[in-house]
């Protein structure tokens, strides 16, 4: 049941972060915080432009996606270990 639950906010979250990547940066500038929006400008800069992975690792937008990645990333791993403790102490799950 709960695992049902989960799997449908999931769900949810994914097809709106699909969403939101198509949008251009210069129409939504909230874009920025995601760390997609940065990866596909720099998929872009290599397909239409014709750089270099090497040229791109020294871009802004490389740097900017790689930190918010990482940002993003810790977050996830602090709600996860408070959804666990949460879950834990509920009896929801077993101990681990």
């Amino acid at each position: 049941m709960l695992i049902q639950k989960i799997d449908s906010i999931v769900s949810i979250i994914s097809i709106t972060f699909s969403l939101i990547a198509v949008i251009p940066k210069e129409k939504f500038y909230l874009k920025i915080i995601f760390p997609f929006s940065y990866g596909m400008d720099l998929i872009y800069s290599i397909d239409a432009n014709m750089y270099s992975i090497m040229q791109l690792i020294r871009t802004r937008e490389f740097i900017m996606g790689t930190v918010s990645s990482l940002a993003i990333l810790l977050f996830g791993l602090f709600v996860f270990s408070l959804c666990k403790k949460t879950a834990i102490r509920k009896g929801i799950i077993g101990y681990y």
